[in-house]
């Protein structure tokens, strides 16, 4: 007997499906083929699921299989096969072994294949070449092993950077930015952090450079003069004293200061404040000795969407009350009752967006692009409320089950899409960095170029998209600034310009997207745009750096694929202000095989109607209209194409 996970077929009027399912010998199921037939009878029902949950059964037979009514286009076409790589702690006696939980997004959604590879030190280079073997989708790196480790981590990620595989996570140079690194960066950069050196006075902090998880942070770590300070620095080179020769055997010893040869700080470590100042005799490489700032701890993890960081609510940290420590010691980290909880912005909007700037900025003076994500430590000073950067942490704490859950707090709920959405943001910024999308929207973009001096005479003749557009600009709020993505020649915008026209509103600045230039330039009233972000619909607007009043969409997301989409719609909804508009064609398969037959596969599209539900409706939204209508008949296929129009209106914040 094998259990199957789950099978989702959504069912529509007069259609059905047969779907053929396999196991691996590993009692892996798969699907194997998806057969749609249509029906002589209609169903009476015109929205229904069958599900097959988590804990059915299926007969352990060569082939199951199950037929039920259907209208879906494939079950696992949007689904990649991805290989989750982890550090293993077989063998190794490392001190979060006991704490530590496996991350798995595969608790958090079913769209995608995820198959866990734990890599051991002594063998993570043949053990990248086997998964790399293996032809996985994409990598998922989670493992976090430097060269002083005992675990792996740093020689498997170079290997798989050398084989140029796609994978999400940080990468080997970001892994071994050490804390002293990064606060030299940060220093330079004019950011706030604790004053060193010179700097400083008591009382100081002492902690490892190179570790994570408050390994080595204790009671003693806070040192109130110059004997308490001494006896530190005592203690914790010893607890270093291996990690430094595990360095040496792993031939890693260039990376104890990553690439700074000079391994003191840049300051005279003998000075005057008039007081007693700390007095540290010889140059640190992996120990950190900065001023302590009595406050409270925050956390901001910051997401790259495209090229662009993008901090997400940040959280505030809350220590056991049983606990005594005013920071996090390594039993305050592994606490059961350590809890992140996440900031409100109307309850202190200055320090919400503050932080949030914080660790953008982080981000940047750590030279973190590309690693797809980070999370920022921050303190809080009790005096005055100053806020101090305290360290990059490359890899945040995520994708855990709910009892253990730290920055998994800011996306439950509050990111939109959810977990869900976070790991199609994850891979399609991944594949928008290596560019592998830009061929296939190369030749749409031209089809589109072609088809530009008949497109707005063959919409009114076999379209309601001018109706369609009058009446939603009609119905509907769009003052202010708005983005127009997918424009062509500029139906909604010229709609706009001329309904606030005609009734004396003031105009809206409209900003259009598309990727071809001859739609855009067919626009009859090319003043109803001031400006274009040209290019890949994803590209644009993953990478925004700028709001909107409102963003619309019409017609246009049915050339993305089920994971952009997912993507594209978690950074619309964090950048849009007052309203989310699109719609969503109901593209039948007729469609897409007649096109396929006319040479024109490259413009073949998908009916996301499953994949906006699934999406759901982030929090702070409402759904203000859902709407089905007829929408067009392809000229080129002759099939009719129904549009249902989603309408999203933010709410006013909870003060």
């Amino acid at each position: 007997m094998h259990q199957v996970r789950e099978v989702l077929i959504k069912l529509s009027p007069s259609w059905s499906a047969e779907v053929h399912i396999s196991w691996k010998s590993t009692g892996q199921p798969i699907l194997k083929s998806l057969t749609i037939s249509r029906q002589k009878e209609p169903l009476n029902s015109q929205s229904a699921s069958t599900r097959y949950p988590r804990t059915s059964v299926l007969p352990a037979a060569t082939q199951a299989r199950v037929k039920v009514p259907a209208l879906v286009r494939s079950l696992n076409q949007a689904v990649m096969k991805i290989c989750v790589l982890q550090s293993s702690y077989e063998g190794v006696n490392f001190p979060t072994e006991q704490y530590d939980d496996t991350p798995d997004p595969s608790l958090f959604t079913a769209q995608h294949e995820f198959h866990h590879r734990y890599l051991k030190k002594v063998t993570e280079v043949s053990e990248i070449d086997a998964a790399v073997a293996e032809g996985f989708d994409l990598f998922l790196n989670f493992m976090w092993g430097q060269p002083e480790d005992t675990v792996a981590g740093y020689e498997g990620i170079r290997r798989l950077e050398s084989l140029n595989v796609p994978f999400v996570g940080h990468s080997s140079t970001t892994l071994i930015r050490s804390k002293l690194d990064f606060h030299r960066a940060a220093h330079a950069a004019g950011l706030p952090v604790p004053a060193t050196a010179s700097d400083m006075k008591f009382p100081v902090f002492v902690k490892p450079a190179k570790l994570c998880a408050s390994i080595f942070i204790d009671e003693h770590s806070l040192c109130r003069d110059q004997a308490e300070l001494d006896l530190q620095l005592q203690r914790i080179n010893e607890c270093l004293a291996p990690r430094r020769a595990e360095a040496d055997k792993s031939n890693g010893a260039h990376t104890i200061s990553n690439g700074h040869n000079d391994t003191s700080d840049g300051h005279n470590h003998t000075g005057s404040h008039g007081i007693e100042t700390p007095q540290v005799k010889e140059n640190l490489h992996d120990i950190v000795v900065q001023e302590y700032i009595p406050g409270r701890d925050y956390s901001c993890m910051v997401i790259e969407f495209g090229n662009t960081p993008v901090a997400m609510n940040p959280t505030r940290y809350r220590y056991p009350p049983e606990c005594t420590s005013e920071f996090q010691t390594f039993d305050v980290k592994f606490h059961t009752n350590l809890k992140e909880e996440a900031l409100v912005r109307a309850e202190n909007p200055v320090l919400f967006d503050r932080i949030r700037e914080l660790a953008e900025q982080a981000w940047q003076v750590n030279k973190m692009e590309g690693s797809n994500w980070c999370s920022v430590d921050i303190r809080e000073r009790i005096s005055d409320g100053k806020l101090f950067l305290l360290e990059v942490n490359p890899m945040p704490a995520i994708f855990y089950r709910w009892e253990h859950e730290f920055d998994d707090v800011a996306i439950r709920n509050i990111f939109p899409g959810g977990h869900r959405a976070l790991i199609n943001v994850l891979i399609t910024s991944t594949l928008i960095q290596q560019g592998k999308h830009k061929e296939g929207i190369a030749l749409v973009a031209a089809t589109f170029d072609n088809f530009s001096p008949t497109y707005d005479s063959q919409a009114k003749r076999h379209s309601k998209i001018e109706q369609a557009t009058e009446s939603l600009v009609t119905a509907h709020d769009f003052s202010g600034s708005v983005l127009d993505l997918g424009c062509g020649t500029g139906v909604f915008g010229r709609k706009l310009y001329m309904h606030q026209k005609q009734h004396g509103m003031s105009p809206s600045r409209v900003v259009g997207n598309d990727i071809s230039h001859g739609m855009v330039e067919k626009n009859p009233i090319p003043e109803s745009y001031q400006g274009y972000k040209m290019g890949p619909l994803q590209d644009v607007v993953m990478n925004l750096t700028e709001s909107f009043d409102h963003i619309v969409s019409l017609s246009t997301f049915q050339y993305l694929d089920e994971v952009t989409l997912s993507a594209v719609l978690a950074r619309i909804f964090l950048v849009a202000r007052k309203s989310v508009t699109f719609t969503i064609d109901e593209i039948p398969e007729l469609q897409n095989e007649l096109l396929e037959k006319a040479s024109l596969k490259h413009m073949q599209a998908r009916n996301h109607i499953a994949q906006v539900e699934a999406f759901g409706v982030p929090r702070g939204w409402r759904v203000a209209a859902r709407e089905r209508a007829f929408g067009w008949t392809s000229p080129s296929t002759n099939t009719n194409v129904f549009v249902t129009t989603f309408r999203f209106e933010a709410l006013k914040p909870c003060n």
